[in-house]
């Protein structure tokens, strides 16, 4: 999945966002949900980490097509440019706007999405 991670959103935007949006799971051993709180700014922050990841590996392919297809400078970049904390970020991050999508998604079904493209670019 991490090297299909090309272009995303998140609907619907951000002004819709109240400051704290709160998370419902259930832990594990217990049967009582446990509230997560996952704040606009993490959201934000997500979403900044995303653009930033897509606009690096983009300008990599770029820089690399004389001598690589896009698929191949795409992959040689995930395999040499990220490092095993980029790709817990990254995962992270993911996991930041699918938990705030499913919060949103719980009160009205026809909100809460989060989309993760494949470019067929790269």
């Amino acid at each position: 999945l991490l090297s299909c991670v090309s272009c995303y959103s998140i609907l619907p935007h951000q002004q819709r966002w109240r400051n704290t949006l709160m998370h419902s799971s259930i832990n594990g051993a217990e049967s009582h949900a446990t509230i997560t709180p996952i704040l606009e700014e993490d959201i934000v922050d997500a979403t900044t980490l995303l653009t930033k990841f897509d606009t690096a590996q983009a300008a990599y392919c770029s820089e690399n097509t004389d001598k690589y297809s896009m698929g191949t400078a795409s992959l040689l970049y995930i395999r040499d440019q990220i490092q095993k904390e980029d790709e817990l970020e990254i995962r992270n991050a993911v996991m930041t706007l699918s938990k705030a999508a499913e919060i949103e998604r719980s009160k009205d079904s026809s909100q809460g999405r989060v989309m993760l493209g494949i470019c067929a670019e790269n």
